[in-house]
This record gives C-alpha cells, structure tokens and sequence, in this order.
C-alpha cells in the first residue's frame, strides 16, 4: 500500500493531500493560476499585465466607465483600480476625467494611443 492510500471499513480510500489534488476546486484553482500565468507571458511583449489588459478591453467594449464602475466590471476593490489606472495614465492609454455630474467620480476613457496601440 502506497503512502497515499490507506484502508478505512475495509475500503481502500485516498489520503487528505490526494483528495486535495483531486477536488473540483483545486484543479479549477490550479488551471485558473495556469491559464494567468500564460496569458501574463503573452502580453509582456505589450508592455502590460493582465489587469491592464483588463481594463483596456472592458473601456473598449462599454466605452467610458467610472473608476468605480470598472472596478466592478472587474471584480476587484476600488484601490486596486486606481493603480490600475494611475499606470495606464501613466503610459498615456487611458485618460481619468472629473465627472461632470458627479464631481466625486472619475469617468476613464482609452486615448486615441491605448485604441491604436492595444485594441487592434
């Protein structure tokens, strides 16, 4: 018998770190951080990561959106977009502008350089 394997009622059975390994949610997890991996190696030679691309695309496909909204389009906390798009201004791709009706908010927008450059 394998260290991994162990008898329970008279059953052969998997140990815990097996069951593990064999979980729906791991392998999704594992595959998830794979697939992130992958892509973040594609896009380097653009000169952006991941979360960049992110907001590019979602600013392409819904148009302007408020920092707030793209941190929801996006899953992510509202801190974590506002480095986002500090790097994207940054690099001259996006433009962050006061909401007109809503002097509290940021409404983001792709420069004429991060259409060209990144959204072919």
């Amino acid at each position: 018998m394998s260290k991994n394997e162990e008898y329970k009622n008279g059953e052969l059975t998997m140990d815990q770190h097996t069951a593990m390994k064999m979980s729906t949610g791991y392998l999704l997890s594992r595959a998830g951080r794979i697939i992130h991996e992958k892509f973040e190696k594609a896009i380097e030679p653009m000169g952006i990561r991941a979360r960049h691309f992110g907001l590019l695309i979602n600013l392409r496909s819904y148009g302007s959106l408020s920092q707030s909204e793209a941190a929801q389009k996006m899953s992510i906390d509202k801190s974590t977009i506002v480095a986002i798009v500090d790097d994207l201004e940054k690099w001259h791709l996006v433009e962050r502008k006061r909401n007109a009706k809503d002097r509290r908010l940021y409404d983001l927008t792709l420069t004429e350089e991060g259409i060209k450059n990144y959204m072919m």
